[in-house]
């Protein structure tokens, strides 16, 4: 399994965005490719597929996705819910 590390490397030092830290808009900066990566890394825990990449690569290229509506989309996504543990549920 693909593993936050493995997106640092990717992203070659960048920082992660912090929500209300510097560079909260990283994934602006980075290239298509590099958002779709950190975003199917970091919420979905794996690589992207080549499903997923067919459909939101070309939008971030395009400027028709933004790299905020692909991760809002991913956390929505049936496959979040289902691979995400959710610690003190259910004790």
């Amino acid at each position: 399994m693909p593993t936050v590390k493995g997106a640092l490397r990717r992203l070659r030092g960048a920082s992660l965005p912090v929500p209300g830290g510097r560079g909260w808009r990283a994934l602006s900066t980075m290239s298509a490719q590099q958002v779709l990566d950190v975003v199917y890394e970091l919420i979905l825990g794996r690589e992207p597929d080549p499903t997923g990449s067919t459909s939101y690569l070309s939008g971030l290229e395009s400027g028709a996705l933004t790299p905020q509506e692909v991760a809002n989309w991913a956390v929505a996504s049936g496959e979040w819910w289902s691979v995400t543990p959710f610690p003190g549920l259910g004790q």
